[in-house]
């Protein structure tokens, strides 16, 4: 007999589609706002974002979102900073993979 809310019981598939949009910068910050599509299965998702401000190596920075149903969310990143984002799924089965990261570079 198959679950009511998922055919079967398995963890969500990975969340495709990562797009990312940048605002215009402000106080040496730029918003940085992460979309994806929604995944099989999933009941909710969690962004991570990790980054180095002007390739110091003493300057890295991680950002974690908190767990949420939408398929966006939006983090402030330093300008002049390098960034990968990656969007995690989950059920009540478990947690997907993360997805495959995006990369990019915020303005200075």
């Amino acid at each position: 007999m198959l679950n009511s809310s998922y055919e079967v019981d398995t963890v969500p598939c990975i969340p495709e589609g990562i797009q990312v949009l940048l605002s215009p910068a402000n106080n040496d910050v730029q918003d940085v706002e992460v979309s994806w599509n929604s995944s099989h299965c999933a009941e909710d998702f969690e962004v991570d974002v990790e980054g180095q401000i002007e390739k110091d190596p003493f300057s890295l920075y991680s950002l974690r979102s908190y767990w949420t149903a939408r398929t966006f969310f939006q983090f402030p990143v330093p300008c002049s900073s390098t960034y990968k984002i990656s969007v995690t799924a989950r059920n009540p089965t478990g947690i997907s993979s993360p997805s495959n990261p995006s990369t990019g570079f915020t303005g200075k």
